[in-house]
Parts: structure tokens; C-alpha cells; sequence
């Protein structure tokens, strides 16, 4: 018995593409690099394979290799090696040897086996995630569309094929997407688009660093057939001849025979049967010889078509009579195929039952050694257990610890709010001690006037006038004392929210206020100065409170400073504040009293000059007030020279913003 041994080399794997007639079906198979296969000459059969990847790696380099030279030993070496790959559970091998069992489907005539194992390959790559590979199979299965003439389908196919290649940078396998869509353009009449294809395949083919000689060759062929369509027969025998020379130099079988059936069909056209005939039958015995039913179909055809033109009846009609043999045949073989794929199925789920007798074995022995460890797991259960109580107890004490640290942080929180009312209560204390001291005196001054005049039955009337004198002198104390009261009062209760404040002008409120002070200040001779910028920017504020701050103020001013001098008020933008300014001319304030200078119920050392009277609650209520608007209330002062009240109060967001563009627009003017 005689074997061959075929070496195949440790190198990087080949272009095996193979493409069937006009259609460029992809072929190459990706396995991994076999060191030999076993093949025996003189029964064509398989001698005893080891059942590994490398096998069905050979066998299907084999399989594909064999593809357009010998059709039955392509076909076997398949299903040979899909066998094999189920056994062992090699899912590139079932992928590949379902591609292969498909393209021979397709070559065959049986589209519906064909696109079963297309599918089974496709789910299976899917799996392994090979786009390449997936490319593949959507480009052979756009075949199976293109042979039933549902052209759109196929077009979605092979865009959806180079969508893949593309990604994986496949460009050269692109170019055999593109001859397909040629084949497609042709079979629907189209003949310029196509031939914009296929030159495009030829084109391309040639400026690749290793061209694909079979691809330029079967571009080349299609470009001969499309020219045969369109009726130009001398240029399309020059490119038929041309890709024939190759084809048959290289014994690709499948290809002559679709080469020879063009050729057939334009030598009839010319009216040159001989020729016609020759090239027919040349077709037709290779066709019966791989048994490609389909092209041995159009054989029959073709020369029937021939002899019916020479009027050789007899031959024609048995020809005619094969070609209905054969399209019955087609129509009815997938029932035998069906019987053989349902075989392979059997024999698969007899693998499968027996792998589960296998795992139902291992399983038995798994629950033996999983007995023998049950002892160590429970020791190991137990020291995890008491590792577990170990973190707990260490937990609960981090937590007691910590509760115990927010249990001390709320009892200093206690001790500070407790510090805090305190403090609070003893400044009512205070408070209501110092309003009662303050509000008794006038309250006793008005008694002591009620007694005298209500004592003296003869009174005159000058010693009552003086005496009511008396009396209202001490109401306006209580009242001026009162007032102040509730102005502090308002202005803590202001802080929640004031629904009056609204955008007022400075120069305005001071100029309103200054009218209320001309009769005291007149009473001694004080002149009253009012230096206000112009187009002072309007601030946020309630009028009433701005107004206390402004009476307070030059009320003080009034009240110490010496008759017969000055009093200024000063309005002035600083950035973003406004300012205004009281100075007086009085004796001024120490350091000691502008320590103490704005707190409640102060008494400074300093006298009104002209015996007014004083609640120690004005300055007191201007920083509150300020305070409450964002701004600020200082002083400045010396001995001697006078004092001089500042307050500062925030400008308008918006009175900002405009300022800032009026600025704008001042500096782009200038330039």
C-alpha cells in the first residue's frame, strides 16, 4: 500500500483564498501550523488519524487545498475533520470544517445545507470572537443570495464582510468583497458598473506586496465574461484566453470549467461551433468528473443549445433530456444529504452522551474526596468562625469607643450652649438693670414736677410752664430710650428677612435726614456741611435703618461738639462700597472709649456740651445695622482734634455690573 507523506512547513500561514467560477468564496483556514497528514493512495482513504488540533488542522489545509482540483476528497477531508474537532472539543476546527462542508454545499447545488453549516460556523466564531473568520463566512454566504438572485441580501452580506475586515485591517481580502460585487452588478445586467469592479479587483490585486495571483486571475475572467454580455466577443476572448492559460496550468479545476462554459457560449454566439463544441465538452467531463451537478446541468445545456443550432436533433434532445435529469435531481438530493447530516448529528450526540457518563463518574469521585476533606473543612469552618467572633469583639470596642467620643464632644457642645446662656442671661440682667436705672430718673423727674405743681394751689404760671418743661424733657428721654429699645429689637428680628429693602440712593437719605437736625443744630450755632459725590451708585438696604444710622450718627455730632463750630457729612464711592462720613469738632474720644466705644449702654467719659441727654444705645444700634447689611463702622479720633465716624456699605450686584460696563464703555470711547 502505497502513502504519501505531505510536510507542512513551520511557517506563517499561506493565502489558500480559493474562489469558485466568478464568485471569490473565502477559503483559507487559520488553524494552527500541522507537521504532517496521512493521505493513502490506493483506495483515496484515511488511514487511522490521531485525534488532535493538529490534525484537523492538516486535514483541513488539506480540504482546502484540494477545494478546486478534487471535489469528493475536498468534501470528505471535511467531514473527516469536523468529526475529529467535535471529539475533542476543538471549536475553531468545527468552525472551519462547517466553512468547508458549506462551500462544497454551494458547489454541489444544495444551498439549504449550505447555509446550515455557514450558520453553525458563524454562531461558533461568534463565540470565539474572530472577526476575520466572521468576515468569511458572510462573505461565502452572500454567495448563497447571489445563486438565488435575492441580490440585496447578498449586497448586505458582503457590506456587512467588509465592514469586519476593515476593522481587523484585513484591506487585502477586501479586494474579493469587491469582484463579488462585480458578479453581483453583472448577474443583474448592470455590465459598466461591474466591469468598474472588476478592474478596480485587477487594479488593486496588482499593488498589493504579495498579489493574489488566483484573485487577479478570476477578476480577469469576470471582465472577459461581462464583456461577452455587453457583445463585445474579440476583447472579451482576449481576457477569457488569458485567465484560461493560468487556470489550467494550474489545474484549477472548478474555475476551467466555468472558463470553458463562457468560452462555449461565445464561440456560439459567433456562429463558430466547432470551437463551441470543443470547449463545452471540455466542460461537461470536467464537470461530471467532480461531479459539480450545477455546471454539469449548464453543460448539458449548452450543448444542446449547440447542436440544435447545427441540427444534430438527436444529440440535442438527449442533452436536453440529461438537463432535466440533472434539475430533478438538484431538486431532490437534499433528502439524501439530510439522512447524512442527521447521522453526523447522531454520532455527535453519542459523544455527548458518553462525555456525560464520563462526568457523572468524575463526579462520584469528586464526592469521595469531597468526604474525605468534610473534617478539614469543618476544623477550617471553625477557625474562620472564631476569627469572625475576634473581628466583632474588636468592632463593638472601636464603637464603644467611639460612641464614648461623641458622648464627651456632645457634652462640651452642652457646656458651651450652657456657657452661652449664661452669658446671655447676665447681659439681660444687665440690660434690664440699666434700662430700669435709666427709664426711673425721668419717670422720678416727672413724678417730683406732678407733685409740686398738684402741692401749690397759688402756682403761677411761669413756674408751671417750667415745670411742664420738666415733664416733657423727661417723656423725650423715656421715649428717646424706648425707641432705641425697639430698634434693637427690630433690627434682630430683621435678620430672618426684610421685605424692605429695595435700591435707595445715599445722597438722598442723607440729605432727608440732615433736615431733621437743623433746629438743634442752630440751637448752637452748628453749621452743617454736606459734601455728597455726584452720581453716587445706588446700594441694597431699607431705607428706615439706613436713616437710624445717619440720625444716630449726626445726632452725636451735634451733641458733643462745642457751639459755634462745624459739622461734615461726607458721601463718597470706595470700589465696590459706599462711604459716608461724619466729623465733628468736639473734644474727642480716648483710647479707653474707643475700646468700649460700640457696645450697649456705653457712657463715655466725654459730655453732650449742651446738657442732651443720652441712652448709650446709638452707636450700639449703627453697628448692628451695618453689620446686618455686610457692611462696616469705625472711628477715628484724637484728643482734641475731633472725631470722625466712617460707615461702609456694600454696592448693588447690579449697580456693579452696570458700572463695570459704563467703565467699558468710557475706555472704548477713549480709544
Amino acid at each position: 500500500m502505497a502513502y504519501i507523506i505531505i510536510f507542512m512547513l513551520l511557517l506563517p500561514v499561506a493565502d489558500l483564498s480559493s474562489l469558485n467560477s466568478e464568485y471569490s468564496v473565502q477559503n483559507e483556514y487559520p488553524g494552527q501550523e500541522s507537521p504532517y497528514y496521512l493521505l493513502d493512495l490506493n483506495d483515496q482513504g484515511f488511514q487511522t488519524i490521531p485525534k488532535t488540533e493538529a490534525s484537523v488542522d492538516s486535514l483541513l489545509r488539506l480540504g482546502f487545498d484540494q477545494r478546486d482540483r478534487d471535489s469528493r476528497l475536498s468534501f470528505e477531508v471535511a467531514r473527516q475533520a469536523l468529526s475529529i474537532a467535535y471529539d475533542i472539543d476543538y471549536k475553531e476546527g468545527m468552525a472551519g470544517s462547517h466553512n468547508l462542508i458549506g462551500i462544497k454545499y454551494i458547489d454541489f447545488g444544495d444551498h439549504e445545507l449550505a447555509h446550515q453549516n455557514y450558520l453553525l460556523a458563524l454562531a461558533i466564531e461568534e463565540k470565539l470572537g474572530n472577526d476575520s473568520e466572521i468576515a468569511n463566512i458572510l462573505n461565502n454566504l452572500s454567495r448563497i443570495y447571489v445563486e438565488q438572485g435575492n441580490f440585496d441580501e447578498a449586497v448586505k452580506y458582503l457590506e456587512a464582510s467588509i465592514e469586519r475586515w476593515n476593522a481587523v485591517g484585513e484591506n487585502r481580502r477586501v479586494l474579493s468583497t469587491t469582484n463579488n460585487l462585480g458578479v453581483i452588478y453583472r448577474r443583474e445586467g448592470n455590465y459598466d458598473r461591474a466591469l468598474d469592479y472588476f478592474w478596480e479587483t485587477v487594479n488593486r490585486t496588482i499593488e498589493q506586496p504579495e498579489p493574489d495571483s488566483l484573485l487577479y486571475i478570476v477578476a480577469t475572467l469576470n471582465i472577459g465574461n461581462t464583456y461577452r454580455n455587453k457583445g463585445d466577443l474579440q476583447r472579451a476572448k482576449i481576457h477569457l484566453f488569458a485567465a484560461r492559460d493560468f487556470i489550467v496550468r494550474n489545474e484549477y479545476k472548478s474555475h476551467q470549467i466555468f472558463t470553458d462554459l463562457v468560452l462555449g457560449e461565445l464561440y456560439k454566439d459567433l456562429g463558430e461551433y466547432d470551437y463551441a463544441l470543443a470547449y463545452a465538452s471540455t466542460a461537461f467531463e470536467l464537470a461530471r468528473e467532480e461531479n459539480y451537478r450545477e455546471n454539469l446541468k449548464d453543460a448539458h445545456l449548452l450543448l444542446a443549445q449547440i447542436y440544435e443550432d447545427t441540427e444534430n436533433y438527436q444529440s440535442a434532445f438527449d442533452h436536453f433530456k440529461q438537463y432535466h435529469q440533472i434539475h430533478d435531481t438538484l431538486q431532490t438530493m437534499q433528502r439524501g444529504e439530510r439522512i447524512e447530516e442527521m447521522q453526523v448529528r447522531f454520532d455527535i450526540e453519542k459523544k455527548d452522551r458518553e462525555i456525560d457518563l464520563l462526568n457523572k463518574e468524575a463526579a462520584l469521585q469528586e464526592a469521595r474526596i469531597a468526604q474525605q476533606q468534610q473534617s478539614r473543612t469543618f476544623l477550617i469552618f471553625g477557625m474562620i468562625l472564631l476569627l469572625i467572633i475576634v473581628v466583632l469583639l474588636y468592632r463593638a470596642n472601636l464603637q464603644r469607643k467611639k460612641n464614648n467620643r461623641e458622648l464627651n464632644q456632645s457634652r462640651l457642645e452642652i457646656q458651651k450652649q450652657n456657657i452661652k446662656l449664661c452669658n446671655l442671661n447676665k447681659e439681660k440682667d444687665e440690660f434690664m438693670s440699666v434700662a430700669a436705672h435709666d427709664l426711673r430718673n425721668p419717670i422720678t423727674s416727672i413724678s417730683m414736677a406732678a407733685d409740686l405743681i398738684s402741692s401749690s394751689p397759688e402756682i403761677d404760671r411761669n413756674t408751671v410752664h417750667e415745670y411742664t418743661g420738666m415733664i416733657k424733657v423727661s417723656a423725650n428721654r423715656m421715649l428717646t430710650l424706648i425707641n432705641s429699645l425697639l430698634d434693637i429689637q427690630s433690627i434682630s428680628a430683621s435678620r430672618g428677612g426684610n421685605n424692605k429693602v429695595r435700591e435707595v440712593n445715599m445722597n438722598t437719605l442723607v440729605e432727608e435726614s440732615v433736615q431733621h437736625f437743623h433746629r438743634p443744630a442752630s440751637s448752637k450755632e452748628i453749621e452743617l456741611k454736606l459734601i455728597l459725590q455726584r452720581e453716587l451708585t445706588e446700594i441694597m438696604g431699607d431705607p428706615d435703618n439706613i436713616l437710624r444710622i445717619l440720625d444716630n450718627l449726626i445726632s452725636n455730632a451735634i451733641k458733643y461738639s462745642p457751639a459755634k463750630t462745624s459739622v461734615s457729612i461726607v458721601t463718597e464711592q470706595k470700589g465696590r462700597h459706599v462711604r459716608i462720613s461724619v466729623r465733628d469738632q468736639g473734644p474727642g474720644i480716648t483710647p479707653e472709649d474707643q475700646q468700649k466705644l460700640f457696645g450697649k449702654f456705653t457712657r463715655l467719659s466725654n459730655r453732650p456740651t449742651g446738657n442732651e441727654s443720652s441712652t448709650g444705645l446709638g452707636l450700639f444700634i449703627v453697628k448692628k445695622i451695618a453689620e446686618s447689611m455686610d457692611g462696616k463702622v469705625w472711628c477715628e479720633s484724637e484728643q482734641g482734634c475731633g472725631s470722625v465716624f466712617f460707615v461702609e456699605l456694600p454696592l448693588n450686584q447690579n449697580s456693579r455690573q452696570h458700572d463695570a460696563r459704563s467703565r467699558r464703555k468710557k475706555v472704548t470711547a477713549k480709544l
